[in-house]
């Protein structure tokens, strides 16, 4: 799992470990109409640079992208379950 995260990104990472932590979400998928099931698996990525790069208009709208400094993660809407994973990393 970590060679298919590497492979990824492997242009912009400077090491990536994999976090003690796995979530199981179940949610509701309402445009869809079903429930799902997803597991997570996280990785803390450490970065080469801090250098952003512009995401393509087809992807801007489908996500919203934000970098967050760890010092402000407490002032912004996260759900539980990405924050102990993010706590879990540490």
């Amino acid at each position: 799992m970590v060679e298919a995260v590497r492979r990824e990104v492997t242009e912009y990472i400077y090491s990536t470990t994999p976090v003690d932590y796995i979530n199981i979400s179940r949610f509701f998928v309402k445009h869809k109409g079903q429930n799902r099931e997803a597991t997570y698996y996280p990785f803390l990525i450490i970065l080469k640079s801090k250098k952003k790069i512009d995401i393509s208009l087809d992807e801007q709208k489908e996500h919203k992208c934000i970098w967050v400094k760890e010092k402000e993660l407490k002032d912004i809407k996260i759900f539980d379950n990405h924050l102990k994973m993010i706590n879990a990393s540490k």
